[in-house]
Order: C-alpha cells, then structure tokens, then sequence
C-alpha cells in the first residue's frame, strides 16, 4: 500500500460512523480535506478506497437511492481499535 497514512484515515472515517453506512462522496471529500497537500486525484482515491477493501477492513454496497456506501467489517474495527 503506496499511502499508509491515507489508508488509516479510510478505516477511521468509516468506523466512526458506528455502524451507520458512509457514502462515498462524503468519503471523497474527506480524504480530499483530510489531505489537502497531495492533492490527491480521484484515481488516488480510488485506489486507496480499493486497497482497503481487498483487505477487508472495509466493505461496500449500492443503495439505489443514496449510491454506493461504505461501512466497516469487523476485520476493519478489529484494525481500527489498534491503530488508537
């Protein structure tokens, strides 16, 4: 993984949502937010998205009217809780 620390932020940003599904816009904008110095590009989001989902720390779903969402695995807050 070429950005370790913008993987931690994925996994955090999605288990603080508790449970409750995060979309992917608003995951976007704040990695875009949480990084505003690399300027990362929607390929770099994407693939730093991908990554941490091969990894099964989190797992995404379509909801026909909200679009795709993200939520933590237990894998993922099992993660999450070590990288405190």
């Amino acid at each position: 993984m070429k950005r370790p620390e913008i993987a931690v932020f994925v996994i955090q940003a999605v288990q603080r949502c508790s449970g409750t599904p995060l979309p992917d816009t608003t995951l976007r904008a704040a990695m875009r937010l949480g990084f505003p110095h690399l300027r990362l590009t929607e390929e770099e989001i994407g693939t730093v998205i991908r990554d941490v989902e091969v990894q099964g720390w989190i797992t995404g779903g379509h909801d026909e009217l909200l679009g795709l969402q993200w939520a933590i695995t237990p894998r993922g807050e099992l993660r999450a809780g070590q990288l405190h």
